[in-house]
């Protein structure tokens, strides 16, 4: 039953790891082979997660994870303790607050260095952001449109779209609601921008993802959606453009998520 799937290198000894929705963790090793850990990792709790997110937030080297979980039940996050096991934190709104949370994203929101991490909450409830301490804690935001908006949040991701050097936040919403755009003011605040198509066409929308398709220097945007799906083009100057044509906008498909990658290795 479990179809979604983040995978990320593991800095210990370089194979790669995916997470998937019963949090069990699996690695791929080299020539094919895939090693199927044991739960004890994770722990063996049975829960209804439908995201995950690496991000190294105590910045010791080793990718952390954490899983979003719905049906109202606290999410997870795991430290990874560089020896192929993982400690799960239990102290901290991070892994207490409750909420029907669908996906997560880390991201160095405030410039600080340390990895902050945003996270999509369906059921019209309010998303949830925290900024890292520094010292392995989290604070919970709790004033501005970042978490005051309301939707089907599904998924969130990271980008300095007008290259002011600063992160902002692309939010896919479901139940053919507006997705969000927010852009980072670079003094911890964040507001949502209204102007544009990107940031009031309405969709069921459940995936989203950053990627320099033109090669431009500015990064593009895919929204993966129930139907059609959405590319927007980067114009510069936080203008961006629909694209109408070709089958990468035009195939109705029912997608869940989008990946940038460059798979013939032409630049």
């Amino acid at each position: 039953d479990n179809y979604r799937y983040r995978w990320t290198v593991d800095a210990s000894d370089g194979l790669l790891r995916t997470a998937s929705f019963q949090a069990q963790e699996f690695i791929y090793q080299p020539y094919g082979n895939i090693l199927q850990l044991s739960t004890a990792n994770f722990g063996a709790a049975e829960i209804t997660s439908a995201g995950a997110s690496w991000g190294d937030y105590d910045r010791d080297g080793y990718p952390d994870l954490f899983v979003s979980n719905t049906g109202n039940t606290p999410n997870n996050l795991f430290r990874n303790n560089g020896d192929g096991s993982f400690q799960q934190i239990t102290a901290g709104a991070i892994v207490t607050d409750p909420g029907a949370s669908f996906g997560a994203s880390w991201g160095d929101a405030n410039d600080d260095g340390w990895l902050d991490l945003f996270v999509a909450n369906i059921n019209n409830q309010h998303n949830q952001f925290y900024l890292n301490n520094c010292d392995g804690t989290f604070t919970k935001v709790t004033s501005g449109e970042i978490v005051n908006d309301a939707g089907y949040s599904t998924a969130a991701s990271w980008s300095d779209y007008d290259r002011d050097g600063h992160l902002d936040l692309f939010v896919s919403n479901s139940a053919n609601g507006a997705n969000f755009l927010y852009h980072n003011n670079g003094d911890g605040s964040f507001s949502r921008v209204f102007n544009g198509v990107i940031g009031n066409e309405a969709a069921s929308s459940f995936g989203c993802s950053w990627g320099d398709y033109d090669n431009d220097g500015d990064p593009d945007l895919f929204v993966a959606n129930v139907a059609k799906n959405f590319l927007y083009r980067n114009d510069g100057n936080g203008n961006f453009a629909k694209l109408v044509t070709g089958a990468i906008v035009n195939d109705a498909e029912t997608s869940r998520s989008g990946s940038w990658g460059d798979y013939d290795n032409d630049g």
